[in-house]
């Protein structure tokens, strides 16, 4: 076995690392400025910050900076050799090309193994402070893309705005009892409403709308920032062709998207690894779980209220402090509400009102009973993914009371709202993953006849079925492009060596392109195929891998013509 020449490795891998160190240290640098530079332009950071955010932001650049920066220094480094000729007087005292290139196969080894880690822990740690750093003051941001003339967005919500005024909350008692840290008067504002497919649904400009911001502590311990829109004096587009003047619209409440929570790029491996077995913890999902959640708990409960009024020919409902007995012989689906029947058509549906003591007991005397020609039961989700209990609302229509606010006893219409089921199965169905509410709502739409699907169920089951698939082809794409990086590190430093070797006539430059090229259409293809297995599944690895295997052929090639000669 040959001797390892270690006198022309020490030579080779000290002039390798010291070009590698030189080009690394000069490429971050300009890539994190040029980077860098646009939230100051933006006024988003100030000096101090950027500087900042420029330390910040080197291990994340390393990631693109290394492989070409080692393409780079092999290639110089091993031009140099083969320009002098060392490596022909190398050759003739028996050291093969293979035995040269020992280096740069060792160099690449320590890089890929290097990269490995950034890409999978250090980066992310890193760019979670970046976003922490642009993201640290909301309003703030908020502020100067309002005044950029661009729009602030809450999920499925978009705002362009005229003029922004930030005021004091602490003025306000209401407001700094609710727990509000930020105020914004946003004046001239359009508001858009965007559907799954991130098209238009409802639209509305107005002339003012308040957008307070608080933080929310939910059950699991986690905090999250909160904006409640209060939208003032305007006119709505809906989808169907609608318009409708107003001048006040109930708050819409939307959860502040936080990226680095959000988005698996900000995650380590491991996190990525939890992340893809238990895909609850990101916002996105969250949000369409709790729609499935009530929507299939609306559910739950009408089938309950059927089983009851079956059984006894009543059920009942509950206020804040009252209770409320509906006496029907049925409940039937109305459209998108439930009526209550009775077997006599000509017989009124009869609804008995007791009002709760302090310790939950009836209070003698204090009763009310109302007889309703028609009477329907409508949940008071109305879609809004936001809410946060389960709630229905009465209504009754021509009706005789014996009220004694209503000498006549009779009225034409009478509502009831804020009701609750005597057995909520809320917070049961809460207690149980997105993969095992999609497995109870799945019983509900699939595998059953078209015309027996619920709609109800269906839409949000889907919704959050697809998300999480989508979620999980995310986190696949990342972790494959992490190691693909890694790979090309190490394949682009013996593609830069190969190559000054064999063209050791060239100049150094021409040398470094018919390296360079290759690699950076490995460097496309590794991008262009993330996005492919993120946006269609699996089948795009070969995409992803592809580019790679691609440079590790082209240098094979070039280094069985290096040792023909």
């Amino acid at each position: 076995m040959p001797a390892v020449p270690l006198t022309i490795w020490r030579y080779v891998l000290a002039e390798l690392w010291r070009l590698l160190a030189l080009t690394g240290t000069i490429l971050v640098a300009v890539l994190s400025f040029a980077i860098a530079v646009k939230f100051l332009a933006e006024g988003r950071l100030g000096p101090a910050e950027t500087l900042k955010f420029m330390l910040f932001m080197a291990p994340p650049m390393l990631a693109y900076a290394v492989p070409f920066s080692a393409g780079f220094a092999a290639t110089l480094t091993y031009h140099r050799l083969a320009a002098d000729n060392e490596t022909l007087a190398a050759h003739a005292g028996g050291v093969s090309h293979r035995a040269l290139l020992g280096p740069a196969i060792l160099s690449g080894l320590l890089l890929c193994g290097g990269m490995l880690l950034l890409n999978r822990q250090v980066i992310p740690r890193f760019l979670q402070s970046t976003e922490e750093l642009i993201a640290q003051d909301l309003t703030k941001v908020m502020v100067s893309s309002i005044r950029r003339g661009e729009p602030i967005v809450f999920n499925n919500l978009m705002v362009h705005a005229d003029r922004v005024l930030q005021l004091d909350p602490e003025q306000d008692e209401s407001l700094r009892s609710a727990g509000v840290t930020e105020w914004l008067v946003l004046r001239g504002a359009v508001l858009v409403e965007l559907d799954n497919a991130g098209k238009p649904s409802n639209e509305a400009v107005v002339s003012e709308v308040d957008v307070l911001l608080r933080p929310v502590e939910d059950p699991d311990g986690s905090r999250r920032n909160v904006a409640i829109i209060a939208v003032k004096n305007g006119v709505g587009w809906a989808e169907d062709g609608s318009v409708a003047e107003f001048t006040r619209l109930d708050p819409i409440v939307r959860d502040v998207p936080n990226a680095f929570e959000d988005d698996p790029k900000f995650l380590t491996a491991g996190e990525l690894h939890r992340l893809n077995r238990l895909p609850d913890r990101m916002s996105f999902i969250v949000q369409r779980y709790n729609r499935l959640a009530h929507h299939y708990a609306e559910r739950r409960t009408i089938i309950d209220l059927i089983d009851e009024l079956n059984n006894t020919g009543r059920t009942r409902l509950e206020m804040a402090d009252r209770t409320l007995t509906v006496h029907a012989d049925r409940i039937t689906r109305d459209g998108s509400r439930w009526r209550f029947d009775n077997d006599d058509p000509d017989a009124r549906i009869r609804v008995d009102q007791w009002r709760d003591g302090p310790d939950g007991t009836r209070l003698a005397g204090d009763r009310s009973e109302f007889l309703a020609r028609r009477a329907w039961l409508d949940s008071e989700l109305d879609g809004d993914k936001h809410v946060t209990d389960l709630s229905f609302q009465l209504l009754l229509d021509d009706v005789v009371t014996d009220a004694r606010d209503d000498e006549s006893g009779e009225r034409n219409e009478i509502g009831f709202q804020r009701l609750r089921p005597a057995r909520d199965p809320l917070p049961e169905i809460r207690n149980l993953t997105a993969e095992q509410l999609l497995a109870r709502t799945g019983e509900w739409v699939e595998g059953v006849p078209d015309e027996q699907v619920d709609q109800f169920i269906k839409q949000p089951h889907d919704d959050l079925k697809n998300r999480i698939e989508r979620l999980r082809r995310e986190i696949l794409s990342k972790q494959h492009e992490r190691i693909a990086m890694a790979i090309a590190g190490l394949v682009m430093v013996l593609t830069g060596a190969v190559t000054a070797m064999r063209l050791r006539d060239a100049l150094p430059l021409k040398v470094y392109l018919w390296s360079f090229f290759p690699a950076l259409g490995t460097i496309v293809t590794i991008a262009s195929g993330q996005q492919l297995v993120h946006d269609d599944g699996p089948w795009a690895l070969i995409i992803l891998y592809g580019g790679v295997i691609a440079l590790a052929v082209y240098t094979f090639i070039a280094y069985l013509g290096l040792r023909r000669h």
